[in-house]
């Protein structure tokens, strides 16, 4: 036992000895290999001042600038390796988007020139992309396929612009790209802190976007992916001043290029499908047959949903007179593009929900919401609202349609019942919206407050187009993109202080249709006013009794005061003012005749009686006159 005991310690000490020879061979080939790595830097340092390059940009910073491409006289290539190994570019890269013959390069007489090596291949110069030959400038910002992104360098010649930075960042190229999208990101110096983060996330998300992009046109999954900036106002958020809800989220938007099915997911959802689909994407390279998957596993299915049409906004001042509202509110999508409108009714009510015939009779005094509301506080008031109908522009939507609004504090959405096979639905919804005594919460809601109306249209598992179905996911992404040039569309998807410029416009024409109404009620009144005055003059002398004509007056003029300026009721007094001074006069006048009168009579009897002169009677009677 002790004979083998030894043999087992020899045996370790032996396998620890080999260990540690080991152990040094690798460290004196490391050591080795480093000091390889600096002296092919000194040479680096040489040929960086010598030749025209590509230098990498990195999201990490201590990765950008490792990497380096010189560009040979004459022609070079840039793709990939095919995986036999029998064809190299010059340029070699790997990943999504790079085709084997990608980009050609050209140098001759101390110029680049690059051009795509093949239709289709994905090339970016300064964020545009890149058609047929460029010739390239000193700093040139390139990006092959979805995320090879340098830097050009000219070392013999510095023609950039002078506006660029003296180091290019990968920030600041991923800011050109976003930019050349349609999304503003200059100076952040306007920007508010939440503003900023939802930059930030932005130029984060973008690259992913084309990465899961270029993975569903490798894998053919018929999905195209893009950046959705959403508002407050088009998320819904009725109160203002919120800080939390009044951010805009970055969501992404998946379609289906085959029946343009769209779903809308928040950005951690999307963080969460990518890892996935990079997964997919792995297993599909190692030779898999992903086609197979099934759909609780692929992370580019999704069951269908009613979709987002678009959105309007109801502010709500107008319920602090109080009035009644009709509107045709348009209906504008994520983009600030408008997608049809939405027919709707608001006006105060009794609890049952008859509308309230005379407005006059509950008009506030006050031009002012702010001191017309005050009159509502802490009294029960009623308000309906009516979706009368909708139109929509797009045939698509045609296989239903359905509008969601909810009041804020409510906790559920209200929604009107689903239309189907018309882009013009009629709804004839109707709520009663009923509050039992008016709080500080419901003087702000009508005053700065609004009601989001979203229209949703149906979405069906439909059969795909077969004309589409012919054509690969590249060309119909192509496709899409086309299409989206033609239209010469502009998002409003910006980071700048008037990313609420659509719900701006809802608010104004509020206010317009409020203006305007305020009017109509104000002619309304100075045309029963001169028909009141026809209507007295027409009468007889013995029907003329001022009293009653000053009472009408008096009525019609105050009833009206709540819809006219300050300058309107200032005359409004004047005039009733006027009015009762002429009936004062007139009843003065009518004293002094009776006086008169009896004057004269008892002067008469007066000189029957005692003889006396007629000058003096006569005398006395003009006095009194």
């Amino acid at each position: 036992m002790r004979k083998n005991m030894e043999e087992e310690i020899r045996a370790q000490l032996e396998a620890n000895m080999a260990m540690i020879g080991s152990n040094a061979t690798t460290w004196e080939e490391r050591l080795k290999q480093a000091q390889d790595e600096d002296i092919g830097d000194d040479k680096h340092s040489d040929r960086k001042t010598e030749e025209h390059h590509f230098v990498n940009l990195n999201e990490d910073p201590m990765l950008s600038n490792v990497i380096y491409h010189f560009i040979k006289p004459g022609k070079s290539t840039v793709g990939r390796q095919d995986r036999d190994g029998k064809s190299r570019p010059d340029i070699c890269l790997s990943g999504l988007s790079i085709l084997c013959e990608h980009a050609i390069l050209t140098l001759n007489d101390g110029a680049v020139e690059l051009k795509p090596a093949e239709n289709g291949a994905k090339i970016k110069i300064n964020g545009q992309p890149v058609t047929g030959t460029q010739t390239l400038v000193n700093k040139d910002r390139v990006l092959f396929g979805s995320n090879h992104l340098y830097v050009y360098i000219n070392p013999k010649r510095d023609d950039s612009p002078d506006d660029l930075p003296k180091d290019i960042t990968y920030e600041f190229a991923q800011k050109e790209i976003a930019q050349a999208k349609g999304f503003a990101t200059g100076s952040t110096a306007g920007l508010t802190k939440e503003q900023q983060i939802v930059q930030e996330q932005v130029l984060e998300i973008l690259p992913m976007v084309s990465e899961v992009n270029a993975i569903s046109e490798e894998l053919e999954k018929y999905r195209s992916f893009e950046v959705v900036l959403l508002s407050a106002a088009a998320r819904g958020n009725t109160t203002a001043g919120s800080r939390a809800e009044d951010v805009t989220r970055v969501m992404v938007k998946m379609k289906n290029l085959l029946n343009s099915n769209t779903w809308l997911w928040e950005r951690g959802k999307f963080m969460n499908r990518r890892y996935i689909m990079q997964e997919m994407y792995q297993r599909w390279l190692d030779g898999e047959n992903v086609s197979k998957t099934q759909q609780a596993d692929d992370p580019f299915w999704e069951p269908t949903e009613d979709v987002l049409i678009g959105t309007t906004n109801m502010y709500l001042r107008f319920l602090c007179f109080p009035m009644d509202f009709d509107y045709q509110a348009p209906v504008k999508d994520y983009k600030g593009q408008d997608e049809g409108i939405i027919n709707l009714y608001i006006t105060p009510c009794t609890a049952a929900g008859k509308d309230i015939q005379d407005l006059d009779l509950i008009a506030s005094e006050s031009p002012d919401p702010e001191e017309a509301v005050e009159e509502l506080r802490g009294k029960p008031f009623n308000f309906k609202i009516d979706i009368l109908s909708a139109k929509v522009d797009k045939a698509r939507f045609s296989k239903g349609l359905k509008v969601k609004y909810k009041i804020f504090h409510e906790k559920d959405e209200t929604e009107t019942k689903m239309i189907k096979g018309t882009l013009n639905p009629e709804f004839k919804h109707s709520k009663v919206v009923k509050i039992a005594s008016v709080t500080q919460e419901w003087v702000d809601f009508f005053l700065s407050g609004h009601v989001t109306f979203e229209l949703y249209g149906l979405q069906q598992e439909s059969s795909n187009d077969a004309k589409l179905a012919k054509m690969s996911t590249k060309e119909l992404r192509q496709l899409e993109q086309l299409q989206k040039t033609s239209q010469i569309q502009r998002r409003e998807t910006t980071f700048s202080l008037n990313t609420g410029a659509a719900d701006n416009d809802s608010k104004l024409k509020s206010e317009f249709v409020l203006l305007e109404r305020k009017y109509e009620r104000l002619v309304q009144k100075e045309r029963r006013l001169q028909l009141l005055c026809e209507e007295w003059k027409s009468k007889s002398d013995a029907e003329k009794h001022f009293k009653p004509f000053h009472t009408a007056v008096h009525n019609l003029v105050a009833a009206g005061a709540a819809t006219i300026s300050d300058e309107h009721r200032r005359t409004s007094v004047v005039l009733t003012q006027i009015i009762a001074g002429q009936k004062a006069l007139k009843d003065r006048q009518i004293g002094d005749s009776t006086t008169v009168l009896q004057a004269n009579k008892q002067g008469n009897n007066g000189s029957a009686a005692k003889g006396s002169s007629p000058n003096a009677s006569g005398s006395k009677a003009c006095t009194l006159m």
